[in-house]
């Protein structure tokens, strides 16, 4: 089984060196669009090509975090993988690894290319390819996917400038012509489109990081928009926590890498989340239209009967604004277990969603029931899935005595549907971690992602299979920083 050696920092070491791991055991795939969920799709192996775009650069911290992109190969033959690193200047260079069928190699591209800053392309003669960027210290960490597809629009719902934060928009662009994009931000009060972000050129070939608190300024909530006036480039955010202090949460730590969306749609599941009162959960509602918009926001706890679940709530989205709804503060969500959540607009309105967490304390609940990450500090943001797929594959997850990796299956649909779980142990021998079991309608299950027969200290790739439509979201807690990520999983789009 290919291990992947990194020598960041001692107390990442696990988290970095083992993102690798072999799997086998899938069954036939459906046939799904590639942008029809919301988020990246695994191509077949027979497809021409896969290329990916990791949008991350850094963060002003000390140490500065590393950015690692991870590549799995989830079809059934060994694939060569160029990697093309591209930082301020231009291309910093280029990097070939090999990935054997059903493994995962890290390239590391601060170490790889001696520079940090750095985004990058990373390019395979055949399908069957996922991958993710990681960035990574001593001291913080996130993950997030990387994109198939540029767009004409990116949007942020979710960016903070208050005081112990940074945010950061990181431009990316690497094709053959200069871009040019126009940047925007609503805040409480209005739009800011300051002279300095009209027109703002990203050269060829480029990575281009914008400080959004220069002119947006302690700011607990506010959302970003990008609008590539010519070109083409690839967006993403970089936030950051030193010892913030937000109402009512006391201090909070931790990175933020958060994937934009790109298309705006009527409605955004997210397959689990979680309330406690060392935890606030958010839900952000970024309105691209011209006029007013009423959202409902579905809470479903999982194993409640649908017909007794929270009532929804219900939010009013000014035009190009945003609504925030804490559901921290919300009575009629349980204090204890995981939920879904589910957010619609009237009339089939697009809006642009993110769920937010920060985590500022130790769980209150008893220690031998899972109802969140085993934390004191922590932040994410992630954007929702649009909707259900039956396979999916969950890459490079974290596990071992200290992380409690969990994988949240929600089901939407009307019908049950009944689920498989399977990875491999270091002989590549399959391992089922849940198998025959079903999730009734709009319910939804926590599986940590361990089993008896599985080492203690790897990163590993799991499968998740279903009878009916799913949505698939990994919780990775990097418990020696620590931190945290919350992240979709990656549909399959069509059989391998």
């Amino acid at each position: 089984m290919n291990k992947s050696r990194l020598l960041l920092v001692s107390v990442v070491v696990l988290a970095i060196a083992l993102l690798s791991s072999s799997w086998s055991g899938r069954g036939a795939k459906e046939s799904i669009e590639a942008t029809g969920l919301g988020v990246p799709v695994i191509g077949a192996q027979s497809d021409a090509s896969s290329t990916w775009f990791c949008t991350a650069g850094s963060a002003p911290l000390d140490p500065v975090p590393h950015h690692q992109v991870a590549i799995t190969n989830v079809g059934q033959r060994s694939t060569p993988v160029r990697v093309t690193a591209y930082g301020p200047d231009g291309v910093a260079g280029t990097h070939t690894v090999h990935v054997a069928a059903n493994e995962a190699n890290i390239v590391d591209l601060d170490t790889t290319f001696s520079a940090a800053g750095l985004s990058a392309m990373v390019e395979a003669p055949r399908g069957a390819i996922s991958v993710s960027s990681w960035l990574l210290s001593a001291k913080v960490g996130d993950i997030s996917q990387c994109e198939r597809e540029s767009s004409s629009v990116w949007y942020f719902p979710s960016q903070t400038t208050v005081t112990g934060s940074t945010a950061s928009l990181v431009l990316f662009n690497p094709f053959s012509s200069d871009a040019g994009v126009d940047i925007s931000a609503a805040v409480s009060d209005g739009i800011r489109s300051p002279t300095e972000w009209a027109g703002v050129v990203v050269p060829a070939g480029t990575t281009k990081v914008i400080d959004l608190s220069q002119f947006i300024q302690r700011r607990d909530q506010f959302s970003v928009t990008v609008e590539v006036r010519s070109g083409r480039v690839f967006a993403n955010s970089v936030q950051t926590y030193t010892k913030v202090e937000l109402e009512p949460s006391p201090v909070v730590t931790g990175l933020r890498l958060t994937r934009p969306v790109a298309n705006p749609r009527s409605k955004w599941v997210f397959a689990g989340g979680f309330k406690d009162s060392g935890a606030a959960e958010s839900i952000v509602v970024q309105n691209p239209g011209s006029s007013s918009v009423t959202v409902s926001v579905q809470v479903s706890p999982y194993g409640t009967d649908q017909d007794l679940a929270p009532e929804p709530f219900e939010m009013q989205v000014p035009p190009r604004r945003y609504a925030v709804l804490d559901l921290t503060q919300e009575g009629r969500v349980p204090d204890v277990g995981f939920h879904s959540i589910t957010v619609e607009s009237n009339q089939g309105r697009p809006i642009v969603v993110q769920r937010r967490i920060r985590i500022s304390a130790e769980p209150t609940t008893d220690e031998s029931t899972v109802t969140r990450p085993d934390i004191a500090t922590g932040v994410a943001a992630t954007t929702g899935s649009t909707g259900g797929a039956r396979n999916w594959v969950i890459p490079g997850v974290i596990t071992g005595r200290s992380n409690t990796p969990l994988a949240f299956i929600h089901n939407p649909g009307d019908e049950a549907a009944t689920i498989k779980v399977v990875t491999t142990d270091d002989d590549g021998n399959s391992v089922v971690l849940v198998e025959n079991h079903e999730i009734p309608p709009s319910d939804g299950l926590a599986l940590p992602l361990t089993h008896e027969s599985l080492a203690d200290a790897a990163v590993r790739v799991y499968e998740v299979s279903a009878t009916a439509p799913v949505v698939v979201e990994q919780l990775v807690t990097l418990n020696a920083i620590p931190d945290l990520a919350v992240t979709s999983a990656f549909p399959l789009g069509r059989q391998n």
